[in-house]
């Protein structure tokens, strides 16, 4: 035994507070997660060169777009919740 305790958690009850405060705002996770889409969407555009038909494009735009509206928000609550609520330094 090392004689070194765990740290106690700031607030709530163990996890559940912890991933509580994790979760991030609202507003955060709408707005990152519109900015994350058009990036993505961006680049699918820019990346494959060749398109069969609008009608393909548009639904890989919008498959990107999607995907990365929902990833974006989980990614930064996973990002929070293994940072410890540690900011950057």
């Amino acid at each position: 035994m090392s004689g070194r305790e765990p740290p106690a958690p700031a607030s709530g009850k163990g996890s559940a507070g912890r991933s509580r405060r994790a979760l991030p705002s609202l507003s955060v996770a709408m707005l990152g997660g519109a900015i994350w889409a058009l990036l993505m969407m961006a680049s699918a555009f820019w990346s494959i060169g060749h398109w069969e038909t609008v009608r393909h494009m548009l639904r890989v735009l919008l498959l990107y777009g999607m995907a990365a509206t929902l990833a974006f928000p989980i990614g930064l609550f996973l990002a929070e919740l293994a940072a410890g609520g540690k900011g950057p330094t």
